[in-house]
């Protein structure tokens, strides 16, 4: 089979890992030879090498854009705490020092509102009322210092049978502003619901706080910072992916099922249960906003699924590991239907990631070091398997898990299907330091 090497239209330059290894200035041009192919391996080639020298960037933009992300979940759960828990306890706590004041009440109704894709109904009750303070008469509509509208039907009728037009009863009036009074200065259950937003806060708060933890490189002991790898043998390994089809999709169909199973809850109060009228203008944005997250994760899970159906690449190597400077041979294989394919890819990827400790906060730097094409095949060519292979350069730096750095080395699997799922595939490898053995 004939692989059509991918060209590099710059001469390739070479960039070092930005916090462990500096390459030496007379290296640089050395490990940027590129070597022909091998006679014997006429299914691929190995393209010459790119390297990355690109300016070092926060990973996923990273730790900022996921406290953004979780800074929205903190806000969300603090406006609801607040709005629906706090102030309505803060206002029963100062209407205890109001004076009791006789009232008459003037007027006394149910206010039904429909609404929602169920046409439900909520239901509100409007006491309309007079009082004199201090030689002055005022008039209030302000039943209880929440909406109200969670009554339904009975309790709402309830509370207008309990006081009809011109009935004498006892109102509370704020001393310093004699124009705030209230019927009913308890608290009620209605109260309870903002503490839902807690659940959302908790989320905010721990999420802002380990957001480095979470974009940077896992914690490692310094012992442990070298890599392990599987000797060579008489036999062909298979190279397992970070994470099978199969893995994505259960993580994603877990991660939707835990989202919208969640804001479920606060749908059916912000847009269908009995109180959805009186709901605040911005618990329906906030709602809306990460329902349609929600609805993300749901195309996300369709598309994880369908993934299940695409032919699946497997790499397999007498040893997933390599020393700087030497070659890495391996075999590819592709099961399912290869004629879905319209474009088969494998790229050697060097990465590190870096976390910067500041204080509490840490933020995590990622760079592509090199990017070395390996295969790189269009509709047809592509047939069910192949063998090739990949140098790596001496100069550059090989697998290390620190604490706080991280060097990675994968083998990205990618292909392209019209009009379904790509394939998308990482593999990794251990690049051990010059001179080891395998």
């Amino acid at each position: 089979m004939f692989v059509a090497p991918l060209l590099v239209a710059a001469p390739p330059r070479c960039a070092s890992a930005f916090y462990l290894l500096p390459l030496r200035q007379d290296d640089s041009e050395a490990h940027c030879q590129t070597r022909p192919l091998s006679a014997k391996e006429t299914s691929a080639v190995s393209s010459p090498y790119r390297f990355s020298n690109a300016t070092r960037k926060p990973s996923a933009v990273g730790t900022g854009c996921l406290r953004l992300f979780f800074g929205i979940f903190f806000l969300a759960g603090a406006v609801m705490v607040w709005s629906l828990t706090i102030l309505p306890l803060l206002r029963v706590a100062a209407a205890s020092r109001w004076e009791e004041t006789p009232c008459t009440i003037d007027s006394s109704r149910v206010i039904e509102q429909q609404g929602g894709s169920h046409n439900s109904t909520s239901y509100t009750v409007e006491v309309t009322y007079h009082y004199d303070f201090h030689g002055q008469r005022y008039s209030s509509r302000r039943y209880e210092f929440t909406a109200g509208s969670n009554l339904g039907y009975n309790g709402a009728h309830r509370i207008v049978d309990q006081y009809p037009p011109e009935r004498q009863t006892a109102c509370y009036v704020n001393p310093s502003h004699p124009t705030e009074a209230v019927i009913h200065r308890g608290t009620t259950g209605e109260m309870l619901m903002g503490l839902i937003g807690l659940i959302f806060a908790a989320i905010g708060a721990g999420g802002i706080v380990f957001a480095g933890r979470l974009t940077g490189p896992p914690r490692a002991s310094r012992k442990n910072a070298m890599p392990t790898f599987t000797p060579a043998t008489g036999e062909l390994i298979e190279l397992k992916p970070q994470m099978t089809p199969m893995g994505k999709f259960i993580t994603m169909l877990i991660l939707g099922l835990v989202w919208n199973g969640f804001m479920s809850i606060f749908v059916y109060f912000v847009f269908l249960g009995p109180n959805h009228s009186s709901a605040p203008l911005f618990a329906k944005i906030i709602v809306g906003l990460f329902s349609l997250i929600g609805v993300l994760i749901i195309l996300g899970v369709i598309g994880s699924f369908l993934a299940l159906f695409n032919p699946r690449i497997v790499l397999r190597a007498r040893t997933d590991a390599v020393p700087l400077g030497g070659d890495f041979h391996f075999e590819w294989n592709t099961r399912g239907r290869v004629d879905k394919l319209h474009k088969l890819s494998i790229v050697l990827v060097g990465r590190e990631d870096a976390t910067h400790q500041a204080g509490k906060s840490s933020q995590t730097f990622t760079q592509v070091f090199a990017e070395i094409p390996v295969v790189e095949t269009l509709d047809q060519q592509i047939t069910g398997e192949g063998q090739a292979h990949v140098s790596i350069p001496a100069g550059l730096m090989h697998s290390f898990h620190g604490s706080s750095n991280r060097i990675s080395w994968r083998l990205q699997v990618k292909g392209e299907i019209p009009k379904w799922p790509d394939i998308d595939q990482e593999h990794t490898i251990q690049v051990l330091p010059q001179g080891a053995t395998t």
